[in-house]
């Protein structure tokens, strides 16, 4: 595939996964949270990170580093955004 190709499934997984993170997070409201406050601030900063392992990994890939890292970032997007894409839990 060509680069052009490749760079647009990269943004677009990433996309996927960063969109998603900040929906749950702007939804997250700790009053409603029913484990605590310390399990809301982790669900929290889980979320953030998970949109900032994203950026990264695209700003990784679109850098064009290659080596074993590189097969591991595109299993860690494709992962991702399939896992929020198929999620079957009840939307709210």
């Amino acid at each position: 595939m060509s680069h052009l190709v490749l760079s647009a499934i990269a943004c677009l997984m990433a996309a996927i996964i960063m969109v998603r993170a900040v929906c749950v997070l702007y939804h997250a409201y700790y009053k409603t949270h029913s484990r605590g406050k310390l399990h809301f601030a982790g669900f929290g900063y889980s979320y953030v990170a998970f949109g900032a392992a994203a950026a990264t990994a695209l700003v990784y890939l679109l850098t064009n580093h290659n080596g074993y890292g590189q097969a591991a970032i595109w299993l860690f997007l494709a992962a991702s955004a399939g896992m929020i894409l198929f999620d079957r839990r009840h939307r709210r």
